[in-house]
């Protein structure tokens, strides 16, 4: 019998293609010499205390991430060394704070659970996590930009078009539009008022959008009273920043306790400089200052039950 043929497999070519390298770890990516992103759990991060610059947490704002979290889009959190105080008064020097991403980070809490892991930017470096706060807060005004407003809108931002549509529908326009040296422009007739305060109006609409709602529409039949009356109003003054969220602050902390009738007839009767006196942002203080105004139409016998109770409104913004 003849012997079987033998059948040899070809000698495999070598594989010149270079062998990847295995991911380095998160916690080892250097972003400055004192800061890197790290792997925790949420879990671990919200048992960090909380710092004494800290503002109060907005409740609305929580629900608002916890029903609309996508792991895929969360931004990082970010987390520092603090040097002073928490909350309660405690010395919590040299402790992990959260600088950045305290309502995210709930909002994943409440979607996710305690053990949900996510990426973190830590500095544990000489920069302190208030001054980190400040910084980035202040650099901010670039995402209430009216720029941004409206590259995020043309992009089908969520956010942008339900600020748009809320302001359109009380008769202003966001952002971008040209207008004329009497700060109106005509549209079917109309005087259009226009409003460049993004940030306030996103503020105003973390509280809810019936405060949004609530807020414009309050402005703006107190802006077509003062134009009716030839008031001297500067350029846009009622659209400001300061006035926005003064009313959005008290419509939120009040809800159902004002009349809106009487509050856009008391805010008609003064300049916007009286109705929001503090430039800075402190929605708190111009809150108080137009509460103070309301309160004032109560007088004699049953006035007490028909004022908002101004102990409401943070002491630290009625002090002073």
């Amino acid at each position: 019998m003849a012997a079987m043929p033998q059948f040899r497999a070809p000698k495999a070519e070598p594989d010149s293609r270079p062998v990847p390298k295995p991911p380095q770890p998160v916690s080892a990516i250097p972003v400055t010499g004192s800061t890197s992103y790290e792997m925790m759990t949420v879990g671990d991060l919200l048992a960090l205390p909380e710092a004494d610059f800290h503002p109060p947490l907005n409740e609305k704002r929580i629900a608002w991430y916890a029903e609309h979290f996508d792991a895929d889009v969360m931004e990082p959190p970010s987390v520092a060394v603090h040097y002073g105080l928490d909350i309660d008064g405690n010395d919590i020097t040299g402790q992990l704070v959260i600088y950045e991403g305290r309502h995210r980070l709930r909002g994943a809490l409440a979607a996710k659970g305690a053990d949900w892991v996510t990426l973190v930017r830590v500095t544990r470096g000489e920069r302190k996590a208030a001054e980190l706060f400040a910084s980035l807060n202040g650099s901010r005004r670039s995402f209430g930009s009216v720029e941004n407003y409206n590259a995020r809108l043309s992009g089908g931002g969520e956010l942008q078009l339900k600020v748009k549509e809320i302001a359109e529908a009380h008769g202003f326009t966001v952002g971008g539009t040209r207008i004329n040296a009497r700060g109106t422009r005509t549209m079917g007739g109309r005087g259009i008022w226009h409003i460049n305060a993004i940030g306030a109006l996103y503020d105003a609409l973390g509280w809810g959008e019936e405060v949004l709602e609530a807020t414009l529409g309050v402005i703006a039949a107190v802006t077509e009273i003062r134009a009716e009356q030839g008031q001297p109003d500067k350029l846009n003054t009622w659209t400001s920043a300061k006035v926005i969220q003064g009313v959005a602050y008290l419509l939120n902390i009040y809800e159902n306790e004002v009349d809106a009738a009487l509050l856009v007839q008391v805010l008609s009767e003064v300049p916007p400089y009286v109705a929001a006196p503090v430039d800075a942002h402190s929605a708190g203080r111009n809150a108080y200052a137009i509460v103070q105004l309301y309160n004032a139409q109560f007088r004699g016998r049953g006035a007490a039950r028909k004022r908002l109770r101004t102990e409401k409104i943070p002491l630290r913004y009625r002090a002073g």
